[in-house]
C-alpha cells in the first residue's frame, strides 16, 4: 500500500491540570483521502474525556470532520468529505481537557490512518515555562513561587536596604 500521509506531527499548548488545551495535528498528504476515512491517535494519557464524547476539531482549510474520545486513551477522528493532497501541511486542533493531575505525558503515541499505522513526531518544546510541555499529555499542577520582600526602616524621606 503507498503512503497516503508523508509526514505528521502533534503537540498541544497548555500543561496546566485541569485547563482547556488544544492538540495540533499537522500532516501533509500525498495522496487524496476517501470520504469517511478513519483517523485515530492512541496511548494519549493526561485528558480528562469519557468514552463517546465528541471533541471539538478546527482546522486550518474549510474541511468537514467529526472527531470523539474512545477508551482507552484514544482520540477518533473521520472527515464528511474527500480531502485532497496538498504541498502544505493540514492544521487540524482538537480542544481537550486535561486531567487535574500531573502526567509526564507520552512519546509513544500511535497515529493510524484507516487501521495503518502512520509515524508521528511528537513535538517537545517548553510551553507556558514548563520544560517539554508541548509533549501530549504532559499536565503539571501550577504552584506558586512565594518570596518575601522587606524594608529596614518605614518612615518617609529615609533611606531603605
Amino acid at each position: 500500500m503507498e503512503t497516503v500521509i508523508s509526514t505528521a506531527s502533534i503537540q498541544q499548548t497548555n500543561p496546566a491540570a485541569g485547563g482547556q488545551n488544544r492538540l495540533i495535528l499537522s500532516m501533509i498528504l500525498q495522496q487524496n483521502v476517501a470520504t469517511m476515512s478513519n483517523f485515530s491517535i492512541c496511548n494519549l494519557s493526561g485528558f480528562q474525556h469519557t468514552n463517546g464524547e465528541s471533541i471539538y476539531v478546527s482546522v486550518n482549510s474549510p474541511l468537514f470532520l467529526t472527531s470523539y474520545w474512545m477508551e482507552p486513551h484514544c482520540l477518533f477522528f473521520s472527515n464528511g468529505e474527500p480531502i485532497a493532497a496538498q504541498a502544505y501541511s493540514y492544521q487540524i486542533a482538537f480542544s481537550v481537557r486535561n486531567a487535574h493531575v500531573a502526567n509526564q505525558g507520552s512519546d509513544m503515541l500511535i497515529f493510524s490512518y484507516n487501521s495503518i499505522t502512520v509515524p508521528l513526531t511528537i513535538i517537545s518544546e517548553d510551553v507556558l515555562g514548563v520544560p517539554n510541555g508541548s509533549i501530549p499529555g504532559k499536565v503539571v499542577i501550577p504552584a506558586l513561587i512565594f518570596t518575601s520582600i522587606s524594608q529596614s526602616s518605614a518612615l518617609a524621606n529615609t533611606s531603605n536596604t
